[in-house]
């Protein structure tokens, strides 16, 4: 049995040309919980959005999230999408998990925005609380029997 939700994250990125709104409503999804409630990475579809250059692009494949908790306290994201020029962008980023800090720690994706490889700058999404309902509706449970 699998899982499967939607999220969608926005913030800012830095880039030679100034600050960019980005944003990305993906749907996770994973074919089966690893053995001792693990994760397997999820595969990530959906759209992304980097003001000036592209308006819901489709994410390309090898988009994932890989859920780290509880033991590594981590979700890591990588968001690939092509411009209409074809230059291949990656928005690779991390929320680290903090107990303590748990509203603030599990809504802020701090990453990095990459075209062609090269590392164009920092960013900050987040998660809307606001969504939060809507999200926690998007769990379905799935089997790919």
């Amino acid at each position: 049995m699998g899982l499967r939700f939607r999220e969608t994250m926005s913030g800012f990125v830095s880039t030679p040309e100034g600050e960019r709104q980005l944003s990305f409503s993906v749907e996770a999804d994973t074919p089966a919980l690893t053995p001792f409630g693990g994760w397997a990475p999820m595969s990530l579809t959906g759209t992304v959005t980097l003001e000036g250059v592209v308006e819901e692009a489709e994410l390309q494949p090898g988009s994932y999230l890989e859920i780290g908790l509880p033991l590594d306290r981590h979700l890591r994201y990588q968001v690939t999408f092509d411009d209409e020029a074809g230059r291949r962008y990656r928005f690779y980023g991390k929320k680290t998990v903090r107990f303590w800090d748990l509203p603030r720690s599990i809504t802020t994706l701090e990453g990095d925005l990459f075209r062609d490889g090269e590392e164009l700058g920092p960013g900050t999404l987040r998660f809307s609380l606001l969504d939060l309902p809507s999200f926690l509706a998007s769990w379905r449970p799935w089997s790919a029997r």
